[in-house]
């Protein structure tokens, strides 16, 4: 099972494979060119997101600064709207359902470092849990 394979199903993986550093290389790049486009090209932040992002919904709005670590895990339903300064840790499949409302400053942390001691846990290793966001509003700083 490779290190994205594990990740993905929510296994203890190492984030430093160099499949996964691509990846995630990959998607800053995109970030980078989504936060600093001009917030008028509306066409061109849209293309950027559906490179980005696994699956977009109809009417999705994200103001940047928006951050992701891959982007493919993130599946957007429709009428979907992130607020300023959003992080999404999507090591794991982040779902959200239509309608969702994302205010300033909220982040999705579903990746984290192992708490208890384990031989198999070194350093760089990662766990996971799922995340699934329906029908809701988020306020500030969640």
């Amino acid at each position: 099972m490779t290190e994205k394979e594990k990740m993905i199903a929510g296994l203890l993986y190492q984030a430093g494979d160099s499949v996964l550093e691509a990846e995630r290389l990959h998607a800053r790049k995109l970030l980078k060119e989504f936060n600093d486009s001009d917030p008028e090209n509306k066409v061109k932040r849209q293309k950027l997101l559906e490179n980005l992002l696994g699956e977009i919904g109809e009417e999705l709005w994200i103001e940047p600064p928006f951050f992701c670590d891959y982007g493919y895990n993130i599946k957007v339903g429709n009428q979907v709207f992130f607020n300023f300064n959003c992080v999404i840790l999507d090591v794991v499949p982040v779902v959200f359902g239509n309608r969702v409302l994302v205010g300033p400053n909220v982040q999705f942390y579903p990746a984290t470092h192992p708490l208890d001691p384990k031989p198999e846990a070194s350093f760089g290793s990662m766990e996971q849990k799922y995340i699934s966001v329906r029908m809701s509003g988020l306020e500030a700083g969640v």
